[in-house]
């Protein structure tokens, strides 16, 4: 069998498996929902053109927006800037009862700056620890936390971007 082959055959088993989880959604978010003892944080991280926001579309179809919503982390503004880097991301945990999906989020203030050389090798380690112990903190009260990091080939990436700047629907996406 050939490695196109192989890759069908997961991308149809993948999906049929996703067939089944969304349909099983919305009675787990209903249950979740009205225990009301737990939250539930998805963060969802990907190099640009990975589809989270094609993920995100997909997964808010099955689910009821009552106790659930998408919060999505771009440039931090001035008042941002003004206080800690978690604290943006601090304020917008999910409730008890309730799901929140993060588009982008602290990781950021490793990746960014690590890919721009902005960081030094301390402040990394420094948010290194402070995320861990962040996280931590969710985890002890009662806030599950679901990383989700897309992944897509570098000749997959150029293609995606490619047609992005093709499509004057998403040009917004685009920047230096």
């Amino acid at each position: 069998m050939g490695s196109r082959s192989l890759r069908c055959t997961f991308q149809k088993n993948l999906e049929n498996e996703l067939v089944g989880i969304s349909e099983s959604l919305p009675i787990s978010q209903y249950k979740f929902y009205a225990e009301n003892k737990k939250s539930l944080l998805v963060v969802l991280q990907g190099i640009d053109g990975s589809g989270k926001d094609g993920t995100v579309s997909h997964v808010m179809k099955a689910l009821n927006p009552q106790n659930c919503y998408i919060k999505s982390f771009k440039i931090p503004n001035d008042e941002a800037l003004s206080h800690d880097y978690i604290w943006r991301i601090h304020k917008a945990v999910p409730a008890k009862g309730q799901i929140c999906i993060f588009n982008r989020s602290y990781y950021e203030d490793i990746t960014e700056p690590v890919v721009m050389g902005a960081i030094s090798r301390k402040l990394l380690k420094q948010r290194h620890r402070q995320i861990n112990e962040f996280e931590r903190y969710l985890s002890e009260n009662n806030i599950f936390i679901l990383k989700l990091f897309l992944y897509i080939s570098k000749q997959e990436q150029k293609k995606r971007l490619l047609t992005r700047i093709q499509d004057p629907n998403k040009h917004w996406k685009i920047s230096e």
